[in-house]
């Protein structure tokens, strides 16, 4: 019996968590957005970063803070800060891609 990779299995376990239909992409894809903002988060609060002039953002602050711009992109507009809005930008403009995409597309054309 031929061993499988752990690739193998990560693709046979995504092919059928997408054939599942549009909930399970949607599923994933808020599990994938929450992650992110998770990681926003913790990078500001790890690095004691902040809109300029104000006090550094905890845990909770930073992903509650990261949450309002993946849901309102004009938050931002008030923004002061180079470092805060190195770490907050791709969050706001939803830079949530993860190589599942091609599949998802392929499997909505079937």
């Amino acid at each position: 019996m031929k061993k499988v990779s752990f690739g193998q299995l990560f693709r046979y376990k995504f092919d059928n968590l997408m054939s599942k239909g549009p909930p399970a992409m949607m599923s994933l894809l808020a599990l994938m957005s929450l992650l992110v903002v998770a990681i926003a988060g913790a990078i500001l609060w790890a690095f004691d970063i902040g809109p300029e002039g104000e006090a550094p953002l905890d845990f909770v602050e930073g992903s509650w803070q990261s949450l309002m711009r993946t849901l309102d992109a004009g938050t931002m507009s008030g923004d002061n800060g180079w470092s805060f809005g190195i770490f907050i930008h791709p969050v706001k403009s939803r830079a949530l891609t993860f190589a599942g995409n091609d599949k998802i597309i392929v499997l909505a054309e079937d």
